[in-house]
């Protein structure tokens, strides 16, 4: 999933062009793509592979949620730590909500029922939200 552009104070980025110049770099490629629409700056989706959020999200159907075990990875983090060679670090579900339950209260002082928005990617803040119990 990507957005068309980001919107900085002073200009638009585009970054679709970017995606696409990496994918077309990439060994694996991906089947599909979802990009989010932004006004500021659409972008032109490649037929096949590129999906407008919108239209996907207003096709979706609704799931319960499915019930994970803690050691189940949640994310791999990319990094090239001291190599230049990057090596993926697998985050797993548990380890990645206590942390981050923890956190919210002792350094954020966030309680159940308090709304708390951070400037991060949307996969962060989904994370918030389940923790805190919205």
């Amino acid at each position: 999933m990507a957005a068309s552009a980001g919107i900085e104070p002073n200009r638009v980025v585009q970054y679709k062009p970017l995606l696409d110049d990496a994918l077309s770099l990439a060994t694996h490629q991906v089947p599909h793509c979802i990009i989010y629409q932004r006004p500021q700056l659409l972008a032109n989706l490649q037929e096949g592979r590129d999906h407008d959020w919108q239209q996907v999200s207003d096709q979706a159907t609704a799931h319960d949620c499915v019930e994970v075990a803690a050691t189940d990875p949640l994310y791999i983090l990319y990094t090239s730590g001291t190599t230049g060679q990057p090596k993926g670090v697998v985050r797993d579900n548990g380890g990645h909500a206590v942390a981050l339950a923890w956190s919210m209260k002792h350094i954020y002082n966030v309680q159940a029922g308090d709304v708390f928005w951070a400037a991060s990617d949307v996969g962060w803040l989904a994370i918030l939200i389940f923790v805190m119990g919205h």
